[in-house]
């Protein structure tokens, strides 16, 4: 970023919104450090929750999949709450995006510590 009132126009990376995406990451694994945590329902009453932490350098958010949930219980983190402060490595996966109907580029939980 340029400054912190506008994006740098040099580079895409302030372009990719606010939430963490494997096109952001250039070496694996990558790092994320949750520093916060909320909860909201979406318009069909599914529960999400959206961590904010540091990521590559900037505070960006991360909502984890189902997949990536379910790493974190099986880890023994017994609430979204306990993921605070800890670090979380990703790897790089292919998914089925049922929306584009093609595989894109994921991030998935490579372990916590």
């Amino acid at each position: 970023m340029s400054n912190d009132m506008q994006p740098n126009l040099d580079e895409w990376d302030d372009f990719l919104g606010k939430f963490v995406k494997a096109e952001m990451v250039k070496t694996w694994p990558a790092l994320f450090i949750p520093i916060s945590v909320r909860g909201n329902f979406d318009d069909d009453d599914n529960a999400h929750v959206i961590y904010t932490g540091e990521f590559l350098g900037k505070k960006k958010d991360w909502e984890p999949n189902k997949t990536n949930i379910e790493i974190l219980r099986t880890a023994g983190l017994l609430s979204p709450r306990a993921l605070i402060g800890k670090k979380v490595y990703f790897k790089k996966v292919m998914n089925f995006n049922p929306s584009i109907k093609k595989k894109v580029p994921s991030l998935e939980i490579e372990k916590v510590e």
